[in-house]
């Protein structure tokens, strides 16, 4: 009879950690098809606004959602450690981080720069990350007034 609970309890406590697992795979894999969509509509809004025909247009959409999810797997640029004082060791470990993802993200951009070399002129790729940078500008400032607008009291006086 008590190997008969501890078998139960621990067929619970599996299912409930596989419940567990399944739903933050669910939610990571929602975050990516949202990331992926929103990097498609940014390709769309800059192939329309290059004014590329339709066979350029789907060569930039499919290029630029590749970009996206390569810099995406690169990650965000290492934090720095405010108000807490460093070890040198920790101070060169950092930096020597923020280089590595540096290269890796200019690695990343020539590679690109390469591919969008194949099919756009070096003016349509200067102003395609132009409008890049202003409709990732324009996001950031979105987000950022929607963060203020959900914090009680800290509203525009």
């Amino acid at each position: 009879m008590n190997t008969f609970f501890k078998t139960a309890i621990l067929a619970l406590v599996m299912l409930f950690g596989t419940t567990s697992l399944m739903a933050q795979t669910d939610k990571a894999n929602q975050q990516t098809a949202r990331r992926e969509q929103l990097a498609k509509a940014q390709a769309q809004y800059i192939a329309g606004q290059l004014g590329l025909d339709n066979a350029t247009r789907d060569k930039y959409v499919n290029t630029f959602i590749d970009y996206q999810k390569e810099l995406w797997s690169i990650g965000r640029k290492p934090v720095q450690t405010k108000g807490k004082q460093l070890t040198d060791a920790e101070v060169k470990q950092n930096m020597e981080n923020r280089f590595d993802h540096s290269q890796k993200l200019l690695d990343l951009r020539k590679k690109y720069y390469k591919k969008f070399s194949q099919f756009l002129t070096p003016q349509q790729i200067e102003r395609s990350y132009k409008l890049e940078r202003q409709s990732l500008k324009r996001l950031a400032e979105r987000q950022k007034n929607r963060g203020q607008k959900a914090k009680p009291g800290k509203g525009r006086r």
